[in-house]
């Protein structure tokens, strides 16, 4: 993707508060391509099969234990269901509202969609959820291609109000002290709550 109207300090920073790998290459001093990666702990590397014996690359475990946060899966006919090094659509999601909340005249294009800004963003993402990219003959929405707790869940509530919250890595993030962390709540519950008709 090519994130435009913001720094890079400011992106290695949301994907170090959403738990993400971001691998940035400046195009200017405003203007980045961002590929976002899960990031693979040691715990999810299973030992070598063999004593002395060391596999040229790492091997992950192959069930629920070799799985990151915000783990993509395969949709292809016959490969669905196999784990991707990418993060999936609850991952740029977060990463999204992370740098929104700090620039929110920030532009994000990728192949989904042109983000305009946080009040574009928060206005039309909800609909790439939905978005088919699996084969005709196995469709599967963009926001059920994961491993995550949320997979297959849009931020839509049964009265058919959005509910906003906060991700929780920006809850958890160590480097946020109690201040700063109030005043970045206050201004996502701001930026991202749903206007109510009266």
């Amino acid at each position: 993707m090519i994130a435009s109207r913001v720094t890079r300090e400011v992106l290695e920073n949301a994907a170090a508060i959403v738990g993400v790998r971001a691998d940035i290459t400046s195009l200017s001093a405003m203007r980045h391509r961002v590929k976002l990666y899960p990031v693979v702990r040691d715990e999810q590397i299973r030992p070598p099969r063999f004593v002395g014996i060391e596999s040229p690359r790492m091997r992950r475990w192959t069930d629920a234990r070799g799985d990151s946060k915000y783990q993509r899966e395969s949709v292809g006919y016959g490969t669905a269901g196999r784990r991707m090094h990418a993060v999936c659509w609850h991952g740029f999601r977060d990463y999204f509202r992370a740098v929104y909340v700090v620039r929110p005249e920030a532009w994000f294009r990728t192949s989904v969609a042109t983000w305009r800004g946080a009040v574009d963003f928060e206005a039309r993402f909800r609909e790439s959820g939905y978005r088919n990219i699996g084969p005709p003959i196995a469709p599967v929405i963009m926001a059920s291609a994961c491993r995550c707790p949320e997979a297959s869940f849009v931020e839509e509530t049964l009265d058919g109000t959005d509910d906003v919250r906060v991700p929780t890595a920006l809850i958890t993030a160590p480097d946020i002290s109690e201040s700063r962390w109030a005043d970045v709540n206050r201004k996502f519950c701001e930026l991202f709550r749903p206007k109510v008709a009266s």
